[in-house]
């Protein structure tokens, strides 16, 4: 269980002064003491002279990014756990950082109630681990709240950019680690498709080239569509988390007014066959 009052050392290594001052003013907020360096070899070397509890690094610095900064600090004998920082989507990177020994992945600009989680998880999770539990943390990068808060950041950003709408969704694999991303972004006003689920799934069956998602888990923000559990269920994802219903962003008054005015039932669809033994001449086709 985290510590939520435990005070930890932290040391972030990020070339953007004003991303690197805003992510450790949310930290000090919590009581932790906070270094900062910007680019990897200073913090390569601050690592090699001071201990610390936790180290967020920016993958993309100049002479050294995050993931060199790693490879160097495992092999000098360094178990200090990692959390790498990219102004890019992490998706696809989950795999290589976990080789690494990075374990997790945040990108920028990063929600602070998302910053405070990871960083607080990850540092108890590593004061309580013997090493090799910390050796077994490489393997599962996140658990299901950070997952939820990761689709919701998704979410805020798709709202905020105005590409989108306040959805989110990703698939993660058994290990935790996150495979694909979606959101609601705008292709064309009236596309019925273009939920954050249902891209998600689309570029996880792209990733593992396979409709069997059944060692997957999808976090949405919201309530998956009626479409979107359908295709869930047709990928054999096993469980879906969600963060809101429809239910939960209605104020009091639209409750009233959904309660005195309800929705008509959808009728059932209506189905027929029809021209049965001219659509099987496609299947006695042979390449």
């Amino acid at each position: 269980m985290t510590d939520q009052h435990a005070h930890y050392q932290i040391l972030i290594a990020e070339d953007n002064t004003v991303s690197r001052e805003m992510m450790a003013s949310i930290l000090k907020t919590k009581g932790h003491t906070v270094i900062g360096a910007s680019d990897g070899q200073t913090a390569l070397d601050l690592a090699s002279k001071q201990r610390f509890d936790l180290i967020l690094i920016d993958i993309n610095m100049s002479p050294m990014g995050g993931f060199d900064f790693a490879r160097h600090l495992r092999q000098a004998g360094n178990s200090t756990p990692i959390i790498a920082i990219t102004g890019e989507n992490p998706a696809g990177l989950e795999i290589q950082a976990s080789e690494l020994g990075i374990q997790s992945i945040l990108e920028k600009p990063v929600l602070p109630e998302r910053l405070i989680h990871i960083t607080q998880r990850t540092c108890a999770l590593a004061s309580q681990s013997s090493q090799a539990q910390l050796a077994a943390m490489n393997t599962q990068t996140a658990d299901p709240q950070d997952l939820m808060l990761r689709a919701i950041e998704i979410a805020v950003k798709t709202a905020a950019s105005g590409e989108g709408r306040a959805f989110g969704a990703l698939i993660a694999d058994k290990d935790g680690r996150i495979l694909a991303e979606g959101s609601s972004a705008y292709s064309n006003e009236f596309d019925p498709l273009s939920f954050a689920e249902a891209l998600a799934i689309r570029k996880a069956c792209d990733t593992l080239k396979t409709q069997n998602l059944s060692e997957c888990t999808i976090y949405c923000s919201f309530k998956p569509t009626a479409f979107g559990e359908a295709l869930i269920h047709h990928v054999r994802i096993p469980t879906a988390y969600y963060a809101l219903s429809y239910d939960d962003i209605l104020s009091h008054a639209e409750r009233a007014e959904q309660a005195a005015n309800p929705k008509p039932e959808r009728p059932p669809l209506q189905t027929q066959q029809l021209c049965r033994d001219e659509a099987r001449r496609a299947f006695s086709i042979r390449d």
